[in-house]
């Protein structure tokens, strides 16, 4: 998924790549309902990464998706977890904001 990621040419590529990684993770964890509810925001959230990438590219994306990714596969959930935050966090109010004042 990573490579689909990496490769993508737009912005809705890249969103879709991202939400099925994110899924994974949820399927991954073998609880039934989380994947549930994340394919219930699948379009709000897809959206949002779409506009991430318009923002600040495809490759910021790729690479936000690979740090959690190493983190993850190190098996260092602290770091997955400080990231995610972190990430998150410069999405909402930092230096990668998404969300836009009306």
């Amino acid at each position: 998924i990573l490579k689909q990621l990496s490769v993508s040419s737009a912005p809705s590529e890249a969103a879709e790549a991202a939400f099925l990684f994110h899924h994974e993770l949820a399927l991954i964890g073998k609880n039934n309902i989380i994947p549930l509810i994340y394919t219930s925001f699948k379009a709000p959230v897809t959206n949002l990464w779409e506009r991430f990438c318009r923002l600040y590219g495809i490759e910021q994306l790729c690479r936000n998706t690979e740090i959690l990714y190493d983190h993850i596969r190190d098996r260092d959930l602290k770091a997955a977890d400080q990231w995610t935050d972190q990430y998150l966090g410069e999405a909402i109010n930092g230096n990668q904001q998404i969300y836009y004042e009306s």
